[in-house]
């Protein structure tokens, strides 16, 4: 992240705005622009409970699964195939793991009804012959519309560029990460795609509408973050940050992962206390961000709190959603 917005916020203590909160704050104050407060999924409403609780319950799958899943990896580099077989395994979690170097061969080893039962697919994007977004896009055509079969699929890239990525989710991925792998990323995505692989084994239909609610999150208009629950330390550590998010704070979301909200933007001790009474609760919480910083609070953040996941009556997730209140 170079000198790294987040790196200076934490040495300056946060008491400056990211570029484009600052300026949309100031927008507001002209009157450039006035905006409610637009929470994705069910449109414009000023605090809604109870809208927001059919979000509540529409992202409650987003629970971590309790076991392991299988994973395919599609790599020609003979290195890279057995360093990507070993990262994955890195954790404490142990899947199994198979290896193939050409989209051919994976073809061949999943056939038509997916024997293996692959739950997890890591494509090279440039793979000799068929290539990695042309392989994603058999899969799709191939497993799509029938049986309960619907591998997730990661695409693994050198080329980190629009237009690439572009390609390969249109072609069917569901996420995809750059080389040279990073430990701390992978398995974020593994995270993600063992929670939807795992319940997705129950049918079909609920992997379609996890895959379409996870991607709405990823490319909603609104900051949002999929964080640990208020157990973890730090507090809140971010398990998924949106893109809006990330282009919200001038950073990246691999620069998010793991980083904690609550300290990025300096919440105050009496806010960070109710936060985490209604998520240990279970419960929704909206209100206005309060911040140690002063340009925090003069930019009118309002932030939405939604438990995902709630075991023993508190939740193990959060999903966080912030804007900047017209």
């Amino acid at each position: 992240m170079g000198p790294g917005l987040l790196t200076r916020q934490r040495r300056a203590g946060c008491s400056r705005l990211p570029r484009n909160l600052a300026r949309e704050t100031r927008q507001r104050r002209s009157g450039e622009r006035e905006r409610p407060v637009r929470w994705p999924c069910y449109g414009a409403f000023r605090g809604n409970p109870s809208g927001l609780a059919k979000s509540a319950r529409l992202l409650s799958f987003l629970s971590p699964a309790g076991s392991t899943v299988n994973i395919l990896i599609v790599e020609d580099s003979v290195a890279t195939r057995k360093l990507l077989a070993t990262l994955v395994n890195t954790g404490a979690e142990k899947h199994q793991v198979f290896e193939v170097g050409t989209a051919e061969q994976a073809l061949d080893v999943i056939g038509e009804d997916n024997a293996p039962g692959i739950d997890i697919f890591l494509i090279d994007q440039n793979l000799p012959g068929m290539d990695g977004a042309s392989l994603a896009r058999a899969l799709r055509e191939r497993f799509g519309g029938t049986g309960a079969t619907y591998p997730y699929m990661i695409m693994v890239t050198s080329d980190n560029s629009e237009a690439t990525i572009n390609r390969a989710l249109e072609a069917g991925a569901n996420d995809y990460i750059t080389k040279p792998v990073n430990l701390k990323v992978l398995n974020i995505r593994l995270r993600v795609a063992r929670m939807l692989a795992e319940t997705g084994r129950f049918g079909l239909e609920a992997e379609y509408f996890r895959s379409l609610a996870l991607g709405a999150i990823n490319t909603a208009t609104l900051p949002m973050a999929i964080c640990q629950g208020p157990a973890q330390m730090p507090f809140l550590p971010i398990a998924f940050a949106n893109l809006a998010l990330a282009k919200w704070l001038d950073t990246s979301q691999v620069e998010l992962a793991g980083r904690s909200l609550a300290e990025i933007q300096m919440w105050s001790p009496e806010f960070s206390t109710a936060v985490a009474a209604a998520l240990r609760a279970g419960k929704f919480l909206q209100r206005p961000l309060h911040s140690m910083s002063g340009d925090w609070n003069k930019a009118g953040v309002t932030s939405a709190f939604i438990p995902l996941n709630i075991e023993d009556g508190a939740p193990t997730h959060a999903l966080v959603i912030q804007s900047v209140e017209g």
